[in-house]
């Protein structure tokens, strides 16, 4: 790194060490794009690793240190292929935090799809992430069980199905292996929770926001969509599970949210 961008970091350092007794670092995403403007370089997981570095030497062995990473890994130079050994990364972090979510959504997936599926076999073949899949990925690359930490949504999204009918969906490839999600729709967002970002005004990218159509699981309960233990649809909803992708949601004419994941 540069003596100047070393300085600055160094300054960085000092400032989070001040400010945080337990930091956390999240690039969303180091050479590859979250928001949808970022600026890329091929060096970019190679300076987070610097910077975690001088981070880790400022804070000490005292300091606990995580990352909030996505569930693919990180990515190489080349920009197409994430690295297969990240291994130095688990020398001065003491946690990954997954961000295990957001893997379908209603204004960004083409398909009515889980949001945090625990296994991906029914998934469409470029969907393929699941929370067994990223914690496999981690491992494999070098880094220990022991320091991953997983994050879990605590809300679902809405969508409105072509249908008020639920076929099941056949992507698995095997025979009478279905998946009660995965279903056409449109691209109009149903009813949201009050907590959802609603559609009006440019995001940092200056693109034009579009509502989010995330329901908190509470809220499903606090508006009589759910029982209390969110296991029972109520005034006309019916909760689903799907034993496939082992999530779960609620239904009525041609809506579908997904729910808490607990099984009955």
């Amino acid at each position: 790194m540069e003596k100047k961008k070393l300085f600055l970091c160094e300054e960085a350092c000092g400032i989070l060490i001040r400010a945080f007794i337990y930091p956390t670092t999240d690039w969303e995403y180091p050479n590859e794009q979250g928001l949808g403007c970022n600026a890329l370089n091929a060096n970019d997981t190679k300076n987070f690793l610097a910077f975690l570095k001088l981070l880790r030497k400022k804070l000490g062995t005292s300091h606990r240190l995580s990352a909030a990473v996505s569930m693919k890994g990180f990515m190489s130079p080349d920009g197409q292929n994430y690295l297969s050994d990240v291994s130095e990364f688990a020398k001065v972090l003491n946690f990954f935090t997954i961000m295990a979510y957001d893997v379908y959504g209603s204004s960004f997936s083409k398909l009515a799809g889980p949001n945090s599926p625990l296994y991906s076999t029914c998934s469409e073949p470029t969907k393929k992430y699941s929370v067994a899949q990223t914690i496999k990925q981690w491992t494999s690359t070098g880094i220990p069980s022991r320091q991953l930490l997983l994050g879990i949504p605590s809300y679902g999204y809405a969508y409105t199905l072509l249908s008020s009918k639920i076929t099941p969906s056949h992507l698995s490839g095997q025979p009478g292996v279905t998946s009660l999600l995965f279903q056409p729709h449109a691209n109009t967002v149903p009813e949201s929770g009050k907590t959802a970002g609603q559609a009006g005004g440019t995001d940092a990218c200056g693109n034009p926001n579009v509502a989010g159509g995330q329901w908190l699981f509470k809220e499903l309960s606090e508006t009589g969509k759910l029982s209390n233990n969110q296991q029972k649809g109520l005034n006309g909803y019916r909760r689903i599970y799907d034993n496939c992708t082992h999530t779960a949601g609620v239904t009525i004419n041609n809506t579908l949210v997904g729910s808490n994941n607990k099984k009955r």
